[in-house]
């Protein structure tokens, strides 16, 4: 600004001394703009004087109504606890899933609890007893148990069918996927009544029938075929990306991915495993993996192993 701007100090010393050889202008300017603010400066001073500045303001936006609902909502967010002394006990949660189309149903997947990872080790082999449990919280009071979903093998992580979600797809402990369809009547062992149409409990119209459903597996896949860890997550593949190249993009999720730390990334295939397909073909049929993709450090010295699926599309 000063190199495009030339001025001197004594310009504007001038200029007032000019106007106030000429006249009054300038003191009676100065008069009026001393009337006109000076009851503003008065109430702003006895503002700093009443009141602190420095005070929160958001803290003076409750009032007593607001703080005693406050209460009341602290109070209904209380935990709630659910316990299965049959399924539960001596178990660790791992893996919950929520219902995509209801929230109040969600999926819980358990293992064997273990004191430490060194009992784990010694113990790696044995088979436990395990479940998955779909509880019911749509009673604010109770949880209720819905579904119990019978596994050979201990589950790690389970996920929903985004197309029917009342298939659940599962990674064991072993390696091996699993699949249930809680829709399905020939695969339930006990139920409270024999219904011509499968229903979730939750939409039984007789309340007193709301017993718990067990039912066993559809298919496990071959365990030679799967992973040679743990399965660490499961995600369906994306509407919009193309698996089956013979095949167009159809719109439809019937592609999930499974990955492990053995560095291995499989790809499945639902649209084989479902009642209908199964029952023609229960005898030959076994799952294996779609497409298989072998994880490498980019160093080439070794494989990597893999915790989660994310896709991130553009």
């Amino acid at each position: 600004m000063n190199a495009a701007v030339q001025y001197r100090p004594e310009d504007f010393i001038d200029k007032i001394r000019a106007q106030s050889t000429t006249g009054g202008d300038l003191n009676e300017k100065l008069d009026k703009f001393i009337d006109r603010v000076q009851y503003r400066v008065e109430e702003a001073l006895q503002s700093n004087e009443i009141i602190n500045v420095f005070q929160d303001d958001f803290e003076m936006l409750g009032d007593e109504d607001a703080a005693a609902s406050s209460k009341t909502s602290a109070v209904n967010i209380v935990p709630r606890t659910y316990f299965e002394q049959e399924y539960c006990k001596s178990k660790t949660v791992s893996c919950i899933r929520f219902h995509p189309t209801k929230e109040h149903l969600v999926a819980m997947s358990l293992v064997e609890h273990f004191k430490s990872y060194e009992e784990r080790v010694n113990l790696l082999g044995m088979s436990f007893d395990s479940y998955v449990l779909i509880l019911n919280f749509k009673d604010p009071h109770i949880i209720t148990l819905n579904y119990i979903l019978q596994t050979p093998v201990e589950i790690t992580t389970i996920e929903f069918h985004p197309e029917n979600p009342r298939v659940i797809v599962g990674g064991a402990i072993n390696g091996q996927v699993i699949t249930w369809d809680m829709g399905s009547l020939e695969h339930r062992i006990t139920q409270g009544r024999k219904p011509t149409i499968a229903r979730m409990p939750d939409e039984e119209e007789d309340k007193t029938q709301q017993t718990a459903v067990k039912l066993k597996q559809l298919i496990l896949s071959n365990i030679e075929r799967s992973h040679k860890n743990f399965v660490s997550d499961i995600q369906f593949v994306p509407k919009n990306v193309k698996v089956d190249k013979r095949a167009g993009i159809d719109g439809k999720q019937n592609f999930f991915m499974s990955c492990s730390e053995d560095g291995w990334v499989h790809i499945w295939d639902t649209r084989t495993v479902t009642v209908e397909e199964l029952t023609k073909n229960m005898k030959r049929f076994e799952w294996i993996p779609y497409v298989t993709i072998n994880c490498y450090r980019q160093d080439g010295s070794g494989e990597v192993g893999l915790s989660k699926v994310l896709f991130r599309l553009a």
